[in-house]
């Protein structure tokens, strides 16, 4: 029997306002006419600037404050704006907008469906959260309402891991105090069901971008589809049995 439903945050409950998570809500106003020219202009370099400038937010991921997520993404926007050609200001652009990535709690846009859904589900599963994340998904779960639906969270910087490491799943299960087949973990990263189903849970793939019309995972397009997919998986399993 399914008592826990464990979920992923991004493209699963909710996703960013600007459409790329790197990209705060005030970069336009932070950014001036000229800089905006400038990352036109090297848009070819874009993606391996990107992928540069990350390699220190993934080397030291174990964070505890905001003030920890600030600095980093501090100098992810540093090395950024140079790859970029920016440095004018380079050192007062950075900072205001990881000051914007880390401190704006409009940086995200909660699904329609999930508060309602995570209500109705409270009833009869424990609500958890395991994700790839920063600090201050603490805070912007709260002021988006989310927090009072949950019975637990695991992030990666807590133990300076993702999700692509499998102890992670293992912190979460000793964490929660629960039984890995007893509990359903929804992503929308196939990698990632992967090692949960490898960790003992069972898999559900959250497709809500029209990505994927196939997987070797059950597929649910929204929120209000989890319950009645769970429903459908007992019932199989007791078909076996």
């Amino acid at each position: 029997m399914i008592k826990n439903i464990v979920f992923d945050y991004g493209y699963v409950l909710a996703y960013p306002r600007t459409g790329n998570w790197f990209v705060p809500p005030k970069a336009k106003k932070i950014l001036d006419f000229k800089d905006i020219i400038r990352i036109f202009l090297r848009l070819h370099r874009i993606r391996d600037a990107y992928q540069r400038s990350r390699v220190h937010l993934d080397e030291k991921h174990l964070l505890f404050t905001e003030e920890e997520e600030i600095e980093q993404f501090h100098r992810f926007y540093t090395e950024f704006l140079s790859f970029m050609g920016i440095t004018e200001q380079q050192t007062k652009k950075a900072h205001a907008l990881a000051i914007d990535t880390v401190c704006n709690d409009d940086k995200v846009m909660i699904y329609e469906d999930v508060l309602n859904s995570l209500k109705l589900m409270k009833a009869d599963y424990h609500i958890y959260i395991l994700s790839d994340n920063w600090p201050s998904l603490t805070r912007v779960l709260k002021h988006s309402q989310i927090e009072q639906y949950l019975d637990g969270m695991v992030m990666s910087c807590d133990y300076g891991i993702c999700k692509d490491n499998l102890d992670l799943f293992y912190h979460a299960i000793a964490k929660f105090g629960i039984e890995p087949e007893e509990s359903v973990f929804i992503d929308d990263s196939e990698g990632n069901l992967a090692n949960a189903q490898h960790a003992g849970f069972i898999p559900i793939l959250m497709e809500r971008r029209g990505r994927k019309k196939a997987s070797s995972y059950p597929i649910v397009h929204n929120m209000s589809k989890v319950t009645e997919m769970i429903h459908l998986l007992e019932e199989s399993s007791s078909e076996t049995v």
